[in-house]
């Protein structure tokens, strides 16, 4: 957004669910991969990819064997 100023201290900034629903939509039910998930995460992917245990910059996205790939990194100041 043009001039919005964050000021949460969290990384874990989650799509809204209105946007979840059309995004489950447009590739036809359940979102394969979520590489950048959160512990707060409402994706509800097959697959999710949650640091520090998993770390979706390393992760192959290919052999995941999942189909659909949804990514909402985290960002921040930090």
């Amino acid at each position: 957004m043009s001039g919005h100023i964050a000021t949460s201290g969290s990384l874990c900034w989650n799509t809204p669910e209105n946007i979840l629903e059309v995004v489950r939509w447009a590739v036809g039910g359940q979102i394969g991969l979520d590489p950048c998930s959160n512990p707060q995460s409402t994706v509800d992917a097959r697959v999710s990819y949650t640091l520090p245990e998993k770390d979706g910059l390393v992760e192959s996205w290919t052999r995941s064997g999942t189909g659909s790939i949804y990514c909402n990194p985290p960002f921040g100041k930090t």
